[in-house]
């Protein structure tokens, strides 16, 4: 037999072992086939499995009703930590600044973004001491990031809705959220919303033009377009102040969110929301993708924007109704949301 196939009928027999329960045997092998080729990724992997349950049974990852939230992005400069902390409300943790892919603990949540192969090995390794991982991706709006950290984590926890998770049970897409001081609040008085739609950003990006062009037939609207961002990803200076934003918003019915760079989904259709709007959203022929992310929902999705006028037709009775409607949904989505987070939180007991 040659060594190949040696090789072969090592891991079937150690992948045997293992499901069987028998790790002591299923180590020995899992050995035998790392030093007939080093490094080889199976061997390696059952290995490390084998290690992260030795861990479990001692005791290492014990407790799970207290969770240390680590930060391994900066927070200062993320849009959405307002939208995480309302997700994360239910559940009890410890928040530590780390940044630096140096703390470990036995009940993680890790917030991280841009992923790699470099950050690998801190999942690795807390995989292999019997950590419990929860991993909040907070970006790959293009599906470029390296995402093979997912296999170390038990619970994903991510923005932009992908087919390779759709049946992942391990994986949660939700909402990429609102910025930081847009959450809605119940004590704030109505406004009258004096404009039938507003749109306040960069108008070079994809179908922004067309998007004008539509919703300028319905009227008033209000506009403010801007240079979009430096080459250091920091907004120039004509965009609107957060507060006068929010203030746009709270006066307008309809706010259109058409693409941005690369993604159907953007900040913006959930601002809207949060401001009690009606967001316009895109999908590309028939790939629906808020259906996908969200299932039914009342949002008016269009593939051109030419079919505005077929979509929202004219009549200032329905378009209020249509923005009740959508407010309706949106107070009920949001807890559901919250509240499918936290209750995988609470079978982390079960997790191995």
């Amino acid at each position: 037999m040659g060594a190949e196939n040696i090789l072969h009928e090592k891991l079937r027999n150690a992948d045997s072992l293992l499901q069987l329960g028998k790790y002591i045997e299923a180590d020995k092998i899992y050995r035998e086939a790392a030093a007939l080729d080093l490094g080889n990724s199976e061997a390696l992997a059952g290995l490390l499995y084998l290690k992260r349950q030795s861990a479990i049974d001692n005791g290492d990852a014990a407790g799970t009703t207290y969770w240390n939230l680590i930060w391994q992005t900066s927070k200062s400069e993320l849009f959405g930590v307002d939208w995480l902390e309302y997700i994360l409300g239910d559940v009890a943790h410890n928040e530590i600044i780390d940044q630096k892919y140096s703390t470990i603990s036995k009940n993680m949540i890790i917030v991280d973004s841009s992923l790699n192969k470099d950050k690998l090995p801190y999942y690795a390794q807390a995989y292999g001491m019997g950590c419990r991982i929860v991993l909040f991706h907070l970006s790959d709006e293009s599906y470029s990031e390296n995402c093979e950290a997912y296999k170390y984590c038990n619970l994903v926890v991510r923005g932009y809705w992908s087919f390779r998770y759709e049946n992942n049970r391990k994986v949660i897409t939700i909402p990429i959220g609102y910025r930081n001081g847009f959450a809605n609040s119940s004590s704030a008085p109505p406004v009258a919303r004096k404009h039938v739609w507003s749109f306040a950003g960069d108008v070079k990006k994809s179908t922004r033009g067309a998007m004008l062009e539509a919703m300028r037939r319905f009227a008033p609207g209000f506009e403010h377009l801007t240079r979009g961002f430096t080459t250091n990803g920091y907004y120039l200076g004509d965009a609107l102040p957060s507060e006068d934003y929010r203030r746009l918003m709270d006066e307008s019915i309809f706010v259109p969110c058409p693409t941005g760079w690369v993604n159907l989904d953007s900040f913006r259709v959930w601002e809207a929301l949060e401001a009690g709007c009606v967001p316009i959203v895109e999908r590309r022929g028939s790939f629906d993708y808020f259906k996908c992310l969200l299932g039914e929902h009342p949002l008016p999705t269009l593939s051109d924007w030419s079919e505005c006028d077929a979509l929202l037709g004219h009549n200032p009775e329905e378009w209020e109704r249509l923005r009740q409607t959508c407010q309706t949904w949106w107070a009920s989505y949001k807890p559901r949301v919250r509240q499918l987070v936290g209750s995988v939180f609470h079978q982390a007991a079960t997790w191995r």
